[in-house]
């Protein structure tokens, strides 16, 4: 079975391509419809932004991998978390969290947020 940071690298090169794909043929809607200055519904930077995406750190959790990256998104700038596991003879991702806000620039989150209940994810 291949390393899960081979896994994950070919998951983003994969779901980048895909992105482009998309604003590729949402080119004409965009150009009948849309001012080209007006940025709603653009996937402006979604390419880019995917293709960022790197893993910061791997762990192993009650069986399951756990991959914490960068994330993908300019506008959430908050780390991601996914939880893969073995299936077969590749890899499955089966959650994806976002680093709960709560935690900021802090290393542990807190204990009484209404969003995380103190787990630091969600």
């Amino acid at each position: 079975m291949k390393p899960v940071e081979q896994f994950f690298a070919e998951y983003v090169q994969e779901r980048t391509a895909f992105y482009q794909t998309e604003i590729e043929l949402l080119a004409p809607l965009r150009q009948k419809f849309f001012s080209p200055d007006c940025r709603y519904d653009s996937r402006h930077g979604m390419v880019e932004h995917s293709r960022a995406e790197r893993i910061l750190r791997v762990s192993e959790s009650d069986g399951e991998t756990l991959l914490e990256t960068s994330g993908k998104h300019s506008s959430e700038k908050l780390p991601l978390r996914y939880h893969v596991r073995a299936s077969d003879d590749s890899w499955r991702i089966y959650q994806v969290e976002t680093q709960c806000p709560c935690r900021g620039t802090e290393a542990a989150p807190k204990a009484d947020c209404r969003f995380c209940g103190g787990k630091g994810w969600r």
